[in-house]
């Protein structure tokens, strides 16, 4: 299948999600979505998965739907303090999902996992929404290259103008001809003194005859 993204709509997602939830064990909720006999068949190939992805999908959905806060905590190594102030869950019910006095329902777990960036599908497979958001992200961050590439583009051309010593201003002033041009002419025709003029430009005497 080579690095083809798989796409799953929300709205299948969202039955392999309750159909999980609802299946006592992983084998069970693997054969009411394969089978064809079954009420809950749903033809997953028709979306590009194959017979080894297909079933590396179930079980990754069937995993995160069943997941506690207490096993989440743990396999990513989040602290409840940490888990609290993130989704701004109060700590004392942080403190019951852990201890099994409150029970986390399962559409808060898909939020936590989304919101600390966990993947719950294989690589390659992407719910609606999520492939969405990921699409966004790479054309922002392409931007976001993109105008930091052109802003050291700059950077290095005003560095270089800036790097630019007098003897190169003398040089380029011999080059662009100003033999024609005359101070005095200058003078007369706008009505000016220049005396403090040619005085803060001394340098440029030699150039202008």
């Amino acid at each position: 299948m080579g690095n083809k993204n798989i796409i799953i709509p929300d709205r299948i997602f969202h039955k392999l999600w309750n159909i999980a939830l609802e299946s006592k064990d992983f084998t069970s909720f693997y054969n009411s979505i394969t089978n064809l006999e079954s009420k809950q068949y749903t033809n997953l190939f028709k979306f590009g998965l194959d017979m080894e992805l297909l079933y590396e999908t179930l079980s990754s959905i069937y995993k995160a739907s069943h997941y506690t806060i207490p096993d989440l905590l743990e396999e990513y190594d989040i602290k409840k303090s940490s888990l609290s102030h993130r989704f701004c869950i109060p700590i004392r019910t942080v403190e019951n999902w852990c201890n099994g006095t409150g029970k986390c329902s399962s559409y808060i777990i898909i939020m936590i996992l989304e919101g600390y960036g966990i993947k719950y599908l294989p690589e390659r497979v992407y719910t609606k929404s999520l492939f969405d958001i990921r699409s966004k992200n790479t054309v922002k961050k392409r931007c976001l290259d993109n105008n930091r590439v052109k802003v050291n583009d700059e950077c290095n051309k005003n560095e270089d103008l800036a790097n630019i010593t007098l003897d190169d201003i003398d040089d380029l002033l011999d080059n662009i001809g100003l033999e024609s041009f005359s101070i005095r002419d200058f003078e007369q025709t706008h009505m000016i003194d220049n005396k403090d003029l040619l005085i803060e430009t001394d340098y440029l005497r030699k150039h202008m005859k």
